[in-house]
């Protein structure tokens, strides 16, 4: 059974960013500049977006498309 291409896509996305966030997690344990500073930056932009405007873009795409 071939997979639906958009479930293969949302599969393959999640995967990209969860490796991003890994990488931002190793960078911050370890605490060697410059990374660590860069991750440190990185989340915080991260996390300002999730808790403020991600919830709004995604009930915007729903109505948007359905």
């Amino acid at each position: 059974m071939t997979e639906n291409v958009t479930i293969a896509e949302a599969k393959k996305s999640l995967k990209y960013h969860i490796k991003f966030l890994e990488s931002l997690k190793e960078h911050i344990i370890r605490g060697q500049e410059p990374m660590l500073s860069r991750s440190m930056f990185a989340t915080w932009c991260l996390h300002r977006y999730i808790n403020d405007q991600l919830v709004h873009d995604i009930e915007k795409a729903m109505k948007e498309n359905g």
